[in-house]
């Protein structure tokens, strides 16, 4: 299971700003439930996110916090929450305002307790800090429990589409819709073939690849609007993020640049990789000054300012150093 934030780790905040306005790519309703449609191009990988989200199940504050367990005395998680299911706790208060930490419920937990994998009472949350929790989306939830959303399935892996989910350790684990054959119908993990994957967890600050084998589709994702800032956490040098808000977020408005290393070149600065509608990507990052001035730039395009450019509901963060990270 995956948790944010990790223990070696770099944490960049992404800001809630909410637009409604449509990208050349995909269409988003930012009321707080709505749908984005995301266009699959066929032949190639397309780097999406998640940018609406199963509904908030839970809200309160915390009265005690002790290394990794919480307790509000108010709760009854045992009736709102399903044992076996998995959960984000996002901290919406306090010094930890945006961590997000990905738990699962158990029959035997106490029903105003929760127990974390990280120790966020060292890392800084204190009693009264406010939380809310939802739970997290499934391969299921977002693609349909029989592939309703219209994916290409088929009896392998090599003859459909394929969503590649980023496993935590540098690499991606591949899903795919089954047709029949010998490992049977439903949603299966290559390698892991006589498995039903359909409530695999696809975590919300994580961007996924789907590769399209044939013909272009039109990916509905229905849900609802986080209003909330995130924390993002860097674990590698190269890190898949979805962009976790309804496209209309600008580089300006992200505040990524506060978190991610400026520099008077590209290559001495944190990246942006942006995919184009070709499947390639533009590059970007903040300049701190030099030839090119301050501000958002584009790799190659010398001093234009690229701060109004509008994030995708998914990109590639590149650290320019992985020194964070060895800590």
């Amino acid at each position: 299971m995956k948790t944010a934030p990790p223990q070696n780790k770099s944490l960049i905040a992404l800001s809630a700003f909410l637009l409604s306005a449509a990208g050349l790519h995909a269409q988003a309703f930012t009321s707080p439930v709505g749908y984005v449609t995301h266009t699959l191009k066929a032949g190639q990988f397309n780097l999406i996110g998640l940018t609406v989200h199963n509904p908030i199940e839970v809200t309160g504050d915390f009265e005690s916090v002790s290394g990794t367990t919480l307790v509000d005395n108010d709760a009854s998680f045992n009736t709102v929450l399903t044992a076996g299911s998995t959960y984000i706790l996002e901290v919406t208060s306090g010094s930890l305002t945006g961590t997000i930490q990905e738990f699962e419920w158990t029959a035997n937990s106490s029903p105003t307790t929760l127990v974390t994998s990280d120790n966020l009472g060292s890392d800084g949350l204190s009693a009264n800090d406010t939380y809310q929790i939802r739970r997290a989306a499934t391969i299921s939830d977002i693609f349909g429990a029989t592939n309703d959303r219209g994916l290409l399935g088929g009896a392998s892996s090599s003859v459909s589409d394929n969503i590649y989910i980023p496993d935590g350790n540098g690499g991606f684990d591949i899903f795919y819709y089954s047709t029949g054959g010998f490992v049977g119908t439903g949603w299966r993990q290559i390698g892991q073939s006589n498995v039903n994957s359909e409530n695999q967890v696809m975590f919300m600050t994580d961007g996924f690849y789907i590769f399209k084998r044939s013909s272009d589709l039109e990916l509905v994702i229905t849900g609802a609007v986080k209003l909330e800032d995130t924390d993002l956490a860097i674990t590698e040098e190269f890190t898949f993020v979805s962009g976790v808000y309804p496209v209309g977020s600008t580089l300006e408005s992200s505040g990524l640049e506060s978190g991610l290393t400026a520099a008077a070149s590209s290559t001495s600065a944190d990246n942006i990789l942006v995919q184009q509608p070709d499947g390639t990507f533009n590059f970007y990052y903040f300049s701190s000054g030099g030839f090119v001035g301050v501000g958002w730039r584009q790799v190659g395009s010398g001093v234009t300012d690229q701060s109004n450019l509008e994030l995708p509901s998914a990109f590639i963060i590149r650290r320019a150093s992985d020194s964070d990270f060895n800590a």
